[in-house]
């Protein structure tokens, strides 16, 4: 878990907002929304549900822009 709103849990309410916060931190989180949506595999390359065959010829070049670019190349 990475963040934790009560550190030490009293109760299942607790619990559960901790839980809640790191659902909603991990859905926006840069790095995991590019794993989500990108596959690379031999010489295929799919995003978003579009796939494109790649030779050994072809090359492919990454453009990222803004604050979460660096997070989102790491993915």
């Amino acid at each position: 878990m990475r963040f934790k709103i009560f550190q030490n849990p009293k109760n299942k309410n607790q619990e559960f907002v901790n839980l809640i916060v790191n659902q909603a931190i991990s859905s926006v989180d840069p790095m995991v929304c590019v794993q989500r949506q990108i596959l690379y595999e031999k010489d295929s390359l799919t995003i978003d549900g579009h796939h494109y065959q790649l030779s050994s010829q072809d090359t492919v070049h990454v453009f990222g822009v803004g604050k979460a670019a660096l997070t989102m190349v790491r993915g």
